[in-house]
């Protein structure tokens, strides 16, 4: 979180809106299915579309949070219109080998 709250200072900085998720609860702390999250990441992006009043988002994500992404845009697929593109980094976009080992068999699935 402090990284991406950093992540969203320099781009204020930079003469940017950013747009953070407030704390690590949202999403369901990346645990949930992405079909379970994608209602979550559609509001967080109106959220962000109607706070900053932009026309467009540009997303970065990390980590399972760019499965999220595409996930969204998937379901919802009048959004894309309002995404002006997204940048994952370290998305696991061609799955993940050994989640049995850390327990997390629902996230592989």
């Amino acid at each position: 979180m402090d990284t991406f709250q950093e992540f969203a200072q320099q781009a204020t900085n930079d003469g940017y809106q950013a747009f953070n998720i407030p704390n690590d609860e949202y999403l369901n702390r990346g645990i949930a299915t992405p079909e379970e999250t994608a209602p979550q990441v559609l509001f967080l992006i109106e959220r962000a579309l109607t706070s900053t009043g932009a026309k467009k988002v540009f997303i970065v994500a990390h980590s399972r949070g760019g499965i999220f992404v595409r996930q969204t845009l998937r379901e919802y697929e009048a959004l894309a219109s309002r995404v002006a593109g997204y940048l994952t980094i370290s998305t696991p976009h061609h799955g993940v080998d050994g989640t049995e080992l850390l327990g997390l068999e629902k996230c592989r699935d």
